[in-house]
């Protein structure tokens, strides 16, 4: 089963984007991103299955989006018929009902809020931040499925993170000594 939910701010990230949708497989917990320009996600679903939202092996037979609208189309239900693919609606503004998308929707932005302010980072930058704290996420061992990452999980390997920096680390650009002046 994917959860899915679609998230909004008013502030447009750098790319021009409103809206993110997260994805969440509900065997191995890895999230999955789009970021959108407009409120419709059929579109961003097709890309979601089209690059690699499936688990290898495992194909989705159930999609769990809340009852908000953006999956009611006639080409959405086409397509999820053709997959063999069923909808499991929740109830309109019951954010309860969709508990594992709607958590993660309020974790994500929380911990975005958290490394914009502690950098004092313009609020544009929250596409770039989403999409950090989801990579590491999917990176970091959850007791939900054993102790191991979603990463893992996914493709068999646990992942290198030893090239991971503190967020924010001062960086330094090298001048060669030819082109320093005293």
């Amino acid at each position: 089963m994917i959860h899915l939910d679609v998230w909004t701010t008013k502030i447009e990230s750098i790319g021009g984007c409103k809206y993110y949708v997260s994805f969440i497989d509900d065997h191995i917990k890895k999230v999955g991103l789009l970021h959108e320009t407009q409120r419709s996600s059929v579109s961003t679903f097709f890309e979601f299955q089209n690059n690699g939202g499936e688990e290898e092996g495992c194909e989705h037979q159930m999609l769990r989006p809340n009852g908000g609208g953006e999956y009611f189309s006639n080409e959405f239900s086409e397509y999820l018929k053709e997959h063999g693919i069923q909808r499991k609606y929740s109830c309109k503004y019951s954010p309860h009902q969709n508990g594992v998308a709607e958590r993660k929707n309020m974790h994500i932005p929380e911990i975005v809020c958290a490394m914009l302010n502690e950098k004092n980072l313009p609020n544009y930058f929250w596409a770039e931040m989403v999409a950090i704290v989801i990579y590491i996420m999917n990176r970091t061992p959850t007791i939900i499925v054993h102790c191991m990452t979603p990463e893992e999980k996914f493709t068999g390997k646990k992942p290198d993170v030893s090239y991971l920096k503190v967020f924010g680390y001062i960086a330094y650009v090298h001048i060669l000594d030819k082109k320093r002046s005293n």
